[in-house]
């Protein structure tokens, strides 16, 4: 998205247009230190949380009695302040659901609450970018059932994008509310961006691919 802004500009009309008429801001990654976790040994390249570590007890997988828990991570997804703690979370600092101790525990969900908050009144959208599946999926997460009162807003704009999508690069996107067609999850950033932070067009949306590479996607597949 970056390079396309920077590299189109002045050259792609349309492109010129979206840079001059709106304020872009893009955090390429919101977990760092997960991130480098994940590149710091093969067997964590799919590491998923956020590296917090916090002395504390969670059940014993066999015995179901309470001991020290030295499992690592939160789930950034599951940490934002809507519905926090909810179905599609885990108490259990050992999974990879862990929702954290309480709502925006965790420094990177605080900073990036704060930095929308500030700007919610002239934010248009709110994209959150995860792979995989090939979704754009709206609100609500927490909820299967539940339907946004900008329902029908939310699907004609979903609708125009994936067709954008499948047009230019021939990939079929499917769209639909992230409880209803992927999973319900409670406590995610496009929930409270929508909910609490007013944001209508606020949507996840999974990259690449359906099934082949997956999480481990070739660097030309990772549009």
């Amino acid at each position: 998205l970056i390079g396309q802004l920077v590299s189109r500009y002045s050259h792609d009309q349309t492109v010129t247009d979206l840079v001059e008429r709106l304020d872009w801001y893009i955090a390429p990654v919101i977990n760092p230190d997960g991130y480098m976790r994940s590149w710091s040994h093969p067997a964590r390249r799919l590491w998923r949380k956020s590296t917090a570590f916090y002395n504390t007890t969670c059940e014993g997988k066999n015995d179901g009695l309470a001991q020290n828990c030295t499992c690592l991570g939160v789930d950034l997804n599951r940490n934002w302040d809507v519905h926090w703690a909810g179905q599609g979370s885990s108490a259990d600092p050992c999974s990879d659901l862990h929702h954290g101790r309480y709502p925006m525990s965790e420094p990177e969900i605080e900073g990036v609450t704060n930095f929308i908050w500030q700007r919610r009144d002239r934010m248009k959208a709110y994209l959150t970018l995860h792979s995989n599946s090939q979704i754009w999926a709206g609100p609500y997460g927490y909820n299967a059932t539940k339907i946004p009162p900008d329902y029908q807003d939310q699907v004609k704009l979903s609708e125009i994008a994936t067709a954008a999508i499948k047009r230019v690069h021939g990939k079929e996107y499917r769209h639909g509310r992230v409880g209803d067609i992927i999973y319900v999850a409670s406590g995610s950033s496009k929930d409270w961006a929508y909910e609490k932070a007013g944001i209508v067009h606020s949507y996840t949306i999974e990259l690449r691919d359906t099934g082949e590479y997956r999480w481990l996607l070739p660097q030309d597949q990772i549009i």
